[in-house]
């Protein structure tokens, strides 16, 4: 079965009154049949929505945090708990959904406010990508059917999700991913 992730920049203002509202999913549905212009389908030429790719980045960062600097590690720590799970129980979860509801599993995956689409970027921007590179292409050992099978195949992922923030950043807006 595919599993795939769409991701969306989405009016942070309208996203919190349709939760206040008790609303949360049915206006998101709305808004997306409606095409409203509070919830943007972002997409990009590097946009890869394969949910088995997105669990290999997971699994070559997973990896890779080993062998880099502490102070590295602590910011991309903070950068990947955004998107990947393993760091902790729970992606980014500005909304405050309950994790373990149906709702925040499937629609509100990864959801980041604003302020925390800056903040990030803040993280990526005291990142050099050419030293992640050669630490994963000199440390990381993947399988040979690998979807990500270099350091710039790594990068090429993590630049994927700083484009999806780039552009709600320029946007003023929040994210939110979901799984389908």
């Amino acid at each position: 079965m595919a599993v795939t992730a769409f991701s969306y920049l989405v009016d942070w203002d309208q996203l919190m009154d349709a939760k206040k509202n008790g609303r949360l999913i049915e206006a998101f549905i709305q808004a997306l049949e409606n095409k409203q212009p509070w919830l943007e389908a972002y997409s990009s030429p590097n946009w890869n929505s394969n949910w088995h790719q997105y669990v290999e980045g997971e699994d070559a960062y997973e990896q890779l945090r080993k062998h880099l600097r502490p102070e590295i590690t602590t910011k991309l720590d903070q950068l990947a708990k955004a998107f990947w799970w393993k760091l902790e129980d729970i992606a980014i979860n500005d909304l405050g959904c309950d994790p373990e509801s149906e709702e925040h599993a499937q629609q509100f995956s990864i959801n980041a406010n604003p302020s925390t689409v800056e903040y990030l970027l803040s993280l990526w921007s005291q990142v050099n990508p050419n030293e992640l590179i050669q630490v994963f292409d000199q440390s990381v050992n993947v399988p040979a059917n690998s979807y990500i099978t270099s350091g710039a195949a790594f990068i090429s992922r993590v630049l994927m999700w700083i484009s999806l923030l780039n552009a709600a950043s320029a946007k003023k807006r929040g994210i939110v991913v979901t799984i389908a």
